[in-house]
């Protein structure tokens, strides 16, 4: 409830997080999840989270109906593993651009690679 002028926190708080859903989408064509392939289920949900502000909730394996929700550390992620996460898009609807790595140099004129991820907003 309340109204655009109002100031409670966890109104503010409800308004921004209500638009999130439920998504899917195969690790091997994830942008969000795909450089966490041979990672643990908890790593990939740690870093995902930090790095895209995405909620990875569970996965399921191509050879089973079965959707394994907060598997834990014990779950190696597979390239055709199924990633189930919540966010206010879908990742093909998303304003991420996949990073990549360009030459920067460093003090003393060493080169080193650099993440380029560019993030531009919410889309929706």
């Amino acid at each position: 409830e309340g109204g655009a002028g109002s100031v409670d926190q966890w109104q503010r708080t409800y308004r921004r997080c209500a638009a999130n859903e439920v998504h899917h989408i195969r690790l091997e064509e994830s942008k969000f999840f795909g450089e966490y392939q041979g990672k643990s289920f908890t790593f990939a949900s740690f870093h995902a989270h930090k790095k895209y502000g995405v909620c990875l909730i569970g996965v399921r394996r191509m050879d089973t109906a079965n959707i394994l929700l907060n598997p834990g550390p014990c779950h190696i992620m597979g390239a055709s593993d199924t990633c189930f996460y919540i966010n206010i898009s879908k990742e093909e609807n998303s304003a991420f651009v996949r990073g990549h790595r360009e030459p920067v140099r460093g003090p003393g004129g060493d080169s080193r690679g650099v993440p380029q991820t560019i993030y531009h907003g919410l889309t929706r």
